[in-house]
C-alpha cells in the first residue's frame, strides 16, 4: 500500500503538514534530536508511526481518515524509546500545542498529551511542571470520562505514585 504508492496517498491535514515542515526545517538545520520526517525516512519507519493507526484500517479510505498529526506524535515515542528525552519532550509539546488549538476544550486526547508530556518531564527531573500536567490531565479526564473510567483510575494511580515521589 503506502510503501509502494508513497505518502501522498494519505490524508495530511494542514496541521500535520505544518508540523512536518517545521520538523524538517529543524532537522535540516539542527539535526538530532529533531526527527527526519522526509518521505524516505517516514516510509522507512512506517511500522513505528503509522502502524497504530493502520491496524483497524481495512481500506485506503480508512487509512486516509487517520489523524496523521497523532501519527507524527509517534515520533516522540520513538525518541523516548531511543532514550532521547529532549527529542521526546519537543515532540510531545508540539502534540499538546496542536491538540489545544485544534480540539475542543476538554477533549480526552488533550489529556493523553498532558500525561505523556508529564511522564517525560518527570523523567527529565522537572517535577513541578510534570505534576501540573498530571493534575490537569486528571481533572480533564475526570470531567470528560467520569471518575469510574479505567483511564481515570490508571492515571490516578500513576499520579498518586508521582505525588509521593514529588513529595520526596
Amino acid at each position: 500500500g503506502v510503501r509502494q504508492r508513497g505518502l501522498d496517498i494519505l490524508h495530511w491535514t494542514k496541521t500535520a503538514e505544518r508540523l512536518r515542515q517545521r520538523l524538517a526545517f529543524l532537522h535540516h538545520h539542527e539535526g538530532e534530536p529533531w526527527p527526519d520526517v522526509s518521505d524516505a525516512a517516514l516510509l522507512d519507519s512506517l511500522g513505528t508511526w503509522l502502524a497504530p493507526f493502520a491496524r483497524n484500517a481495512r481500506s485506503l479510505a480508512d487509512l486516509k481518515r487517520a489523524d496523521l498529526a497523532t501519527a507524527l506524535d509517534a515520533l516522540g515515542d520513538l525518541a523516548w524509546d531511543r532514550g532521547d528525552l529532549e527529542g521526546a519532550e519537543a515532540s510531545y509539546r508540539r502534540s499538546l500545542r496542536i491538540r489545544r488549538t485544534s480540539l475542543p476544550a476538554g477533549h480526552v486526547d488533550t489529556g493523553v498529551s498532558l500525561s505523556t508530556l508529564g511522564r517525560t518531564l518527570r523523567a527529565r527531573g522537572r517535577d513541578e511542571e510534570a505534576e501540573r500536567l498530571y493534575a490537569e490531565a486528571l481533572a480533564l479526564w475526570n470531567e470528560a470520562l467520569g471518575p469510574e473510567h479505567p483511564r481515570v483510575a490508571a492515571l490516578e494511580s500513576e499520579y498518586a505514585d508521582r505525588r509521593h515521589t514529588f513529595a520526596d
